[in-house]
């Protein structure tokens, strides 16, 4: 649903904002902006600014682990011989398997 963002809000997101200014700029290239982001944590925990806080930390540490900022860069496996065709991956299936076509 809609959210109307008063003082409150705004005030929280700019103390997560200073309690996270060792982690910004956020490397995420499909950001809105750092403040948008903030706004997304600060949503998902009701305001709660620790919890927001360590939502922040863990997604930017994953992301760090996971290298997520090169993920196009992934090589994907060769094409398969499946039954004298070659197939190759395809994408997800309805229940989020591996399609290898």
């Amino acid at each position: 649903g809609n959210l109307t963002l008063g003082q409150r809000e705004w005030d929280a997101c700019k103390q997560l904002k200073t309690n996270v200014q060792d982690l910004l700029p956020f490397q995420d290239k499909n950001k809105v902006s750092d403040t948008d982001l903030l706004f997304r944590f600060l949503i998902a925990r009701d305001f709660d600014l620790k919890a927001s806080e360590e939502m922040v930390r863990g997604y930017v540490q994953w992301r760090k682990e996971w290298d997520v900022e090169n993920i196009e860069d992934v090589v994907w496996p060769p094409l398969l011989p499946v039954n004298g065709t070659f197939t190759g991956f395809h994408g997800l299936d309805k229940v989020c398997e591996l399609d290898w076509g």
